[in-house]
């Protein structure tokens, strides 16, 4: 489990950060800091929106109006992680607070063939408040059922720095602005 949680400013309302979330494709720009590598890497190497759960049915980056209030829209992604190749499922609300988007795998999560992480296990949970006229505040959290195959401990800090740079992107800031959370685990 990762929780992250951020305030920061956004002239433009909400609207900003939902649209960078929508811009499924713009995902391969976030930057990580890698603890083992010891260098920015990508946190994707490919992504796109789908039109539903296949894979195969690209299509172009979700419109904000198509992220309405309980609208159901599905992405994948080539994780620079061991996740790997993912077909995602989210869902955006809007509460008396402000909006969450809750996000949760529907192809299981697979190492060397075998499944590791069975589809509704890697979960997501993103909530957005308003902090006065031009704020907001973030909060996230990620959170992977049982693994057939166990993540080292040690990785630790390479989830934290994963979880910053979505925090960072979301916001409006650089990805890769030193320092990173966690230089090592």
């Amino acid at each position: 489990m990762v929780e992250t949680s951020g305030r920061f400013e956004a002239p433009e309302g909400i609207t900003g950060a939902l649209t960078r979330m929508a811009a499924v494709s713009r995902y391969r720009t976030i930057q990580y800091w890698s603890i083992s590598r010891q260098r920015w890497r990508s946190l994707v190497d490919d992504a796109s929106a789908l039109e539903g759960p296949d894979r195969s049915a690209r299509r172009p980056d979700f419109a904000l109006p198509e992220l309405g209030e309980g609208a159901t829209f599905h992405f994948w992604l080539d994780e620079n992680s061991p996740a790997g190749s993912v077909v995602y499922r989210a869902r955006l609300a809007r509460s008396t607070f402000g909006y969450t988007i809750d996000i949760e795998n529907v192809t299981p999560i697979r190492a060397m063939l075998l499944p590791m992480v069975e589809p509704g296990q890697h979960r997501f949970h993103y909530s957005f408040e308003p902090d006065g006229a031009t704020a907001w505040r973030y909060y996230s959290l990620m959170r992977t059922g049982p693994a057939l195959i166990p993540l080292p401990a040690e990785r630790r800090g390479s989830y934290v720095n994963r979880a910053v740079a979505v925090f960072r992107y979301v916001a409006g800031i650089p990805t890769d602005t030193e320092p990173p959370a966690a230089r090592t685990d």
